[in-house]
């Protein structure tokens, strides 16, 4: 690549080709930068990217985890936060989140929806 008369140089890389297969359990890949500086210096730079399907990630959490016992009430809450793809900053977000209790058969038991990142128990109920 050249740079143009301000110093910058665009191209498109095609992540097809760089990202390895997300089955195989690789969840980034780096990319390393080697240039020529002003000065005809040598620079060198890398950047890891984080390969997901979106920004955001949820975390579901049940007030009795681990115990699945019939007849027994529990609460769920849901944590959701958004990373920044070039700084991997995180940050809380609050949406909406609908919760499902599903059957073995596949039919939706109950649900409810409730705020993210509120860690409230009582708002969200089921009996399993």
């Amino acid at each position: 690549m050249i740079t143009n008369e301000d110093g910058v140089a665009k191209t498109t890389i095609d992540l097809n080709e760089l990202a390895p297969d997300l089955d195989a359990g690789f969840n980034s890949f780096r990319l390393d930068f080697e240039y020529i500086g002003p000065v005809r210096e040598c620079l060198t730079d890398a950047r890891r990217i984080e390969i997901r399907e979106s920004e955001l990630s949820i975390n579901l959490k049940n007030s009795l985890d681990d115990i699945d016992m019939p007849g027994i009430e529990f609460g769920s809450v849901a944590s959701v936060d958004s990373t920044d793809v070039m700084s991997g900053d995180k940050t809380d977000v609050e949406i909406p989140v609908e919760i499902e209790l599903i059957r073995a058969d596949g039919e939706i038991e109950s649900s409810c929806t409730i705020t993210s990142n509120m860690n409230d128990f009582s708002v969200c109920r089921f009996v399993m």
